[in-house]
């Protein structure tokens, strides 16, 4: 994602990012701004963003019951590609997004 966490800084986006995320999600600038944001507090200040971090976000979003952690769970999977445990920020992007594609300040409630 572009900065170095282990200096201890958050993660940073890039605008070539926003315009690959822009022309996939057809989300504004603001709005990928605006999930960046939320991704960050979520935990994925590092770049990345584990199962658990989702898990919660996820619950968060939708609803806490065993269901949601369910779907929560089988989202993440879908969208960690190479199976490391945490999901970068167009993963989450694309994984929130396969989930709701309409109604983006819900998402942004976390």
């Amino acid at each position: 994602m572009g900065n170095d966490a282990s200096k201890g800084r958050a993660a940073a986006l890039g605008d070539g990012e926003i315009a690959a995320l822009k022309a996939s999600t057809k989300l504004s600038d603001q709005e990928i701004r605006e999930m960046f944001d939320e991704f960050n507090k979520g935990g994925g200040s590092d770049g990345k963003i584990t199962k658990e971090e989702f898990r919660k976000y996820y619950k968060k979003s939708v609803g806490s019951d065993d269901k949601a952690g369910i779907l929560a769970d089988n989202t993440f999977a879908a969208f960690d590609a190479n199976h490391d445990g945490s999901i970068n920020f167009t993963e989450f992007t694309f994984a929130i997004m396969a989930q709701n594609k309409t109604d983006l300040d819900s998402i942004l409630n976390f």
